[in-house]
């Protein structure tokens, strides 16, 4: 979505025109879908999660506030609500398939650092963004981007030498 017909659609949910949160559910869901995935393997709880998400869009469309961008305030409650959802479902982090290296070394990584990789480089977001979106600092995303990228590198030599080992035989 665009940030002038996002902004058309805030001020609609705001008058609560339910036909502007399902254009908001429609528009973000996709991309909400790709972030929550990579979080939790569970298929039907990121579908859990995106609906309640969109419950507290509703709730809460009169407070925001247009210091962030609709993006990054949606993505905050989704990852807010993820969090809320695994700890209330007991579902340890990174319970994510494992079915090729990437996935597997970003199931070896905590919710933060998935998150802090899948919102900066998989979804496009800014450092600001993630910041905002995982309500820390940019020092703190910044350490946890350097600290998970190593650990994914530390992963793809672990696949690499297995591959290797395999192939030789």
């Amino acid at each position: 979505m665009n940030y002038l017909s996002d902004m058309a659609v805030i001020v609609s949910i705001q008058a609560r025109d339910r036909r502007a949160l399902e254009a908001m559910y429609l528009g973000y869901h996709s991309h909400l879908t790709q972030f929550l995935s990579r979080l939790i393997s569970s298929r039907d709880i990121v579908d859990d999660i995106i609906n309640d998400t969109f419950v507290a869009v509703w709730k809460c469309a009169r407070e925001f506030d247009r210091e962030s961008s609709i993006d990054t305030w949606v993505f905050r409650i989704a990852y807010e609500t993820a969090l809320r959802s695994m700890r209330r479902r007991s579902i340890p982090p990174q319970a994510i398939g494992s079915d090729n290296w990437l996935r597997q070394g970003l199931a070896r990584l905590s919710v933060a650092h998935c998150a802090t990789l899948t919102l900066a480089y998989q979804m496009g977001f800014s450092i600001e963004a993630v910041a905002e979106i995982t309500q820390s600092s940019l020092g703190i995303v910044n350490a946890r981007m350097c600290r998970a990228s190593n650990e994914l590198y530390g992963s793809l030599e672990h696949c690499t030498s297995r591959w290797q080992r395999l192939s030789n035989r």
